[in-house]
């Protein structure tokens, strides 16, 4: 059975990435910090390399929707799917946009994931 671990502050260290499970959101989920290659590779590149994404899913008995950003960096994409469970029949809005213009939320705590004209907002919190 896995072991279910206390959440680092951060989730790179050293540069290496504290893999594992977690009971909490990680309130720094740093990943650009990582240095995959074990050798020093410069900030700006790994931020080419690192792709973001959020997706939110709800449905109800007839219709399931999923919400998708994607930053890859190089290009953004935003979509909406929705799935029409009587007729059997997706529907699918798909946006590409320049890279610059998705703004990855930082982390799964109080953020924001956002592009003009489409807005997300997470309000989750860990009380204890």
């Amino acid at each position: 059975m896995r072991r279910v671990l206390e959440a680092p502050t951060d989730l790179v260290r050293d540069g290496r990435i504290s893999f594992g499970t977690y009971a909490e959101p990680i309130p720094n989920p740093n990943l650009i910090d990582a240095q995959p290659w074990g050798l020093p590779v410069p900030r700006a590149l790994r931020a080419l390399r690192l792709k973001e994404w959020q997706a939110f899913q709800f449905a109800n008995r007839r219709y399931f929707f999923v919400v998708a950003l994607f930053d890859a960096k190089v290009m953004g994409l935003v979509q909406i799917k929705a799935y029409d469970r009587q007729q059997k029949r997706k529907y699918v809005f798909e946006r590409k946009l320049p890279g610059w213009s998705l703004r990855p939320a930082g982390n799964l705590l109080d953020s924001t994931f956002a592009h003009s004209g489409l807005r997300f907002v997470n309000d989750l919190r860990h009380d204890r």
